[in-house]
């Protein structure tokens, strides 16, 4: 074999390892920046649902005081006696 063949050759795998060594290098490097994203993603999505689930027990517990109130209002609208309404502008009651 040629000397000068030899040393081309050798010259060209050497080349030729170290850009396949930069593709495969580059690939890992591209899907670690994708798993960080991906984290980054799921981080930011159980934030979501944490925040969505405090603001609805917020809500549950609005609703539920508003709905006290309300019964509230319709127990001291009952009758003392039976089968009559009181209301506030019932100008019966002497309101």
């Amino acid at each position: 074999m040629n000397p000068a063949l030899f040393w081309a050759l050798a010259c060209v795998a050497l080349i030729g390892i170290a850009v396949l060594g930069e593709l495969v290098g580059r690939n890992r490097a591209r899907l670690a920046r994708d798993d960080t994203r991906t984290r980054c993603l799921e981080i930011q999505i159980e934030t979501l649902r944490s925040e969505t689930r405090a603001g609805l027990r917020s809500l549950d517990a609005a609703l539920s005081a508003k709905a006290e109130m309300r019964h509230a209002e319709i127990l001291a609208a009952l009758p003392s006696r039976p089968g009559r309404l009181r209301h506030p502008d019932d100008p019966l009651l002497g309101a």
